[in-house]
């Protein structure tokens, strides 16, 4: 068996096993394929045993690429969780003002508190702005 079977086999066995996401597992494929090539070529006619001693068995190389990757990800979780809950707070702060300005608005027209303006549409000459005729102020 060459250096190239064993290390194809040895990757067979890797893709076989793992389990994840698209983007991770190439990742973790090509990682893997770099350090195969690297090994093979400080240690020509290596076999497939030779590897496993060497790195290990597929699993084990498995585990430990999700154990680093797992830091990742929770660091990049943890990242979205904190944007998501500052987004909610912003926006329930926003919901709680605008509530708030609407109830103010629904008192102060309850209590009759609105100002009319009437104005004067009969001018003929548009040149001149419109000014109110009267006002009413209601308590």
């Amino acid at each position: 068996m060459d250096n190239n079977t064993a290390i194809s086999k040895y990757i067979r066995k890797a893709k076989r096993i793992y389990h994840g996401d698209r983007k991770t597992k190439q990742r973790f494929i090509d990682d893997l394929q770099d350090a195969l090539l690297c090994f093979s070529e400080t240690h020509p006619g290596c076999t497939y045993a030779d590897l496993t001693t060497s790195f290990g068995s597929p699993d084990e190389i498995r585990e430990a690429f999700l154990k680093d990757s797992s830091k990742e990800l929770k660091k990049r979780n943890l990242l979205i969780y904190r944007i998501v809950i500052l987004c909610s707070v912003l926006i329930a702060i926003a919901v709680l003002a605008f509530t708030v300005h609407l109830a103010i608005e629904q008192y102060h027209y309850s209590q009759g508190y609105f100002i009319k303006t009437i104005y004067d549409y009969e001018k003929t000459d548009s040149s001149e702005e419109t000014e109110p005729i009267e006002s009413f102020h209601f308590d």
